[in-house]
Parts: structure tokens; sequence; C-alpha cells
């Protein structure tokens, strides 16, 4: 008679390949080398994206975390992370209905999401990964606004003689911030500063709350030692005014 840990772990590797087999099924090909996927992975898409590809590349390298380092990165993740190596390297690459990478890669949502989909497992192995990471970060690094947030877009990336600065918001400050934290490259970015960001805006009660827990979840991951005595003393911002 089986084991219960036995019969779960073998339910989770039947599910697992059940999910990569759907993930594999919609994927949209864009010749030999390139692959992505569209807003939902498991569906089918006149069209194709960052936030599928990088959603898509998340779970297809969880899957494969438990291989050898010996054995190779799937021809999948590879092609996918050769159309996102694409989008930073040729400007004019048409993506979907909502325009080119010139346009895509100047929103900071989707930047984030496509560093949060590099494992450091992945980063290790696979040049293209590292590439398609500093790619991310020099784009977020030069959008990091003088308060230390991040704005939603950056509209420099799109027609480089624009003047004007969008203003920085918390949500997207935090998703960023906690990417750039998973990527273990803090140096390169003023993090302290953006921590100072969030810290002052959670006394911005009009925030909903859900933007002020992200907020205190990205602090966390990159203050992981302190922000017990943090939360404590901010407390007060969770109660009615």
């Amino acid at each position: 008679m089986k084991s219960i840990a036995k019969k779960y772990l073998e339910a989770v590797e039947d599910a697992l390949k059940m999910i990569r087999g759907r993930a594999s099924k919609y994927s949209v090909k864009i010749g030999d080398d390139l692959i992505a996927w569209g807003q939902h992975i498991d569906q089918t898409s006149s069209q194709y994206g960052i936030y599928g590809t990088s959603a898509a590349i998340e779970m297809l390298d969880l899957i494969d975390a438990d291989e050898s380092y010996d054995k190779p990165i799937p021809a999948e993740i590879k092609k996918a992370l050769n159309f996102l190596k694409k989008l930073f390297e040729d400007k004019s690459f048409f993506v979907s209905a909502e325009g080119t990478s010139n346009y895509q890669l100047s929103v900071l949502p989707k930047l984030s999401s496509i560093l949060s989909c590099l494992s450091l497992r992945l980063i290790d192995r696979e040049a293209t990964a590292r590439d398609v990471r500093d790619y991310a970060i020099e784009k977020i690094k030069k959008s990091q606004n003088s308060d230390g947030g991040w704005p939603a877009y950056n509209p420099k990336f799109i027609d480089e003689t624009c003047t004007e600065t969008i203003p920085s918001d918390p949500l997207i400050t935090a998703a960023v911030l906690s990417a750039v934290v998973k990527s273990e490259v803090k140096d390169e970015i003023n993090l302290q500063n953006a921590i100072n960001y969030l810290k002052n805006s959670l006394h911005n009660t009009n925030l909903p709350i859900h933007t002020q827990l992200y907020s205190i979840f990205a602090i966390r991951a990159a203050l992981p030692e302190q922000i017990d005595e943090f939360i404590k003393n901010k407390s007060v911002i969770f109660q009615e005014h």
C-alpha cells in the first residue's frame, strides 16, 4: 500500500507533466529559434507578449528545477529567452497589438516581470538569461526617479527627446524592488532610495491596503532583519482614520 507522501509526490509529478504539455501546446512559434506565449498561457492567442512569456519561463523552469545541472536547459526555455532578448535588441520588433518592443519595454511592470522570471539557477546556467537580466536591469536603473520610486512607464524609451518625468507609483515600485532583490543585483540599483520611498508612502492612508501590503512585502525582502520592528512601529497605518 502506497504511503500518502508517495501518492502526493506522484500526483504532483503527473500534474507538472500535464502543465508542461498544456503550455507547449499553446506557445506561439516565431521562426525556428523564438517562441512566446499570449496573455493566457493555456489558451490559443492571436498575439503574444511579455507577461505570458515570462510566466511560462518561470513555470517551465520550476518544472525543470529538480533536474541535474549537467542536463541541458529545455529548448522551450531557451527559445523563450531568445524571444525576450530579441525584444531588447530590436526596437522595431513587433510584439502584439499593443505595439513594438520599443513601447513594450517602456512599461516598468513588464520589465519587473521579465526580471522576476529569471531564477538564479537559470541565470547561472544560461548566457541568454544573463543577457536578458542585464538588459532589464539597465532599463530599470535608468527609470528610477529622484525620489527613489519607479513610474508606470518611461516615455524616454519611446522618444529619446522626451523631457517628461512620470511620477513614481508605490505599487509599481514595490514590484520592481521585489524583482531586483530576487535577482540579487542589488549593487546595480539604489535600493535604499527605493526603500525610503516606500516607507514614506506608507504614511499615505489614501493608498489601497494592497498597495501598502505589497510595499511592506518588498521592504521585507530587501531588509529581512529589520522589517519586524518596522512593521511594529508602522502598524498604525492599518487603523481606520
